[in-house]
């Protein structure tokens, strides 16, 4: 793991970036959002925008992470090479899928990640290796009841330094409310689970809230990396704040 992401590392509330416009990152960075998660499955930036993005929160030493749309070799390693600190990877299922994306994110002979990166000249290429191996940061998405179901199995798997729940599509896949997963406390819930799988693996517990509440209750269930909200979400609210106070002045 780098210097960011720690077994027992504190929670740390990050921005998600959705829009198209490199300037939500820095807006982000100087709010104080302690890491960036950079979305590429669902997002609206091009390679060029993230490109900026990820060179903002470089600057700064501001952790950043892209969520790529799939668990593609040839996604995660472009994500890297831009400089990303590591990769979401969506929809992880199962170890063999989970093994795969962890693969993708280290250089041989740990993994299979083809050189390429966009920071670092060719020379020194050993050395460079090593250093990206320990530093980088593969972090799975739990989004089904499947992954669940699976998610012991998939934080074991070496490479593996973080599970992330997305609460949105589990309770989609589960037929219930993101409300429901977040409140339930039992034993058997779906958060609990994710808990015990990544302290047993030692590994990082991170979770989309969507809202300042529900980032609150993910703090409050044991969760480290949480994604408060995004920034398309924080722009509509604040142009229907600017219109409603407006219009009763």
């Amino acid at each position: 793991m780098n210097n960011f992401l720690k077994a027992e590392m504190e929670p740390a509330l990050g921005g998600w970036i959705m829009s198209s416009d490199p300037d939500s990152a820095r807006y982000m960075i100087d709010a104080g959002y302690k890491w960036l998660g950079i979305d590429e499955q669902h997002g609206n930036a091009d390679r060029a925008a993230i490109l900026s993005m990820l060179d903002q929160a470089r600057a700064v030493k501001v952790p950043a992470y892209i969520r790529v749309a799939h668990n593609r070799p040839e996604l995660i390693g472009a994500a890297l090479d831009g400089g990303a600190a590591g990769v979401i990877v969506p929809q992880i299922e199962s170890a063999l899928q989970a093994r795969e994306a962890a693969s993708a994110c280290r250089y041989p002979p740990r993994g299979s990640r083809s050189w390429g990166p966009r920071h670092v000249p060719y020379g020194g290429l050993k050395d460079e290796m090593y250093r990206t191996n320990e530093s980088v940061n593969c972090i799975v998405m739990i989004e089904s009841v499947a992954g669940l179901n699976a998610v012991s199995e998939i934080a074991e798997v070496d490479g593996i330094d973080g599970i992330f729940v997305g609460t949105m599509d589990l309770s989609i896949d589960a037929g219930t409310t993101v409300t429901e997963i977040l409140d339930d406390t039992g034993e058997g819930s779906a958060l609990t689970k994710a808990r015990t799988a990544a302290s047993d693996a030692g590994i990082v517990l991170g979770g989309f809230g969507g809202s300042a509440t529900n980032a609150r209750k993910l703090v409050g269930r044991g969760f480290q990396l949480v994604a408060v909200t995004t920034d398309t979400a924080l722009l509509a609210a604040a142009v229907q704040s600017a219109l409603k106070d407006a219009s009763h002045s």
